[in-house]
């Protein structure tokens, strides 16, 4: 998964994604895997951060350290763990 963040001064968050979709967190019309891209936005409350990647799921985590947020991704009723990283 890529995705590419943009962050205004109040916190917002916006941008694009692109991904392949999985068996758990997948938005394929019926056989995974597919190629999956949207949208993203959201908010950095500097606690969590919040993101809304269209037609993929809902990421919630922390920065953990430099370039790197830790959290979850959250599609219907499945939940999985994911990291992100810069390169």
């Amino acid at each position: 998964m890529s995705v590419t963040l943009t962050q205004a001064a109040d916190g917002s968050l916006t941008g694009t994604y692109t991904a392949i979709g999985t068996a758990s967190l997948q938005s394929c019309p019926v056989n995974p895997p597919c190629a999956i891209s949207g949208t993203v936005s959201g908010v950095n409350t500097v606690l969590q951060i919040f993101f809304i990647m269209k037609d993929a799921g809902t990421f919630t985590g922390q920065v953990i350290a430099t370039g790197t947020m830790k959290g979850a991704m959250q599609q219907i009723n499945t939940i999985e763990p994911v990291q992100f990283t810069r390169p």
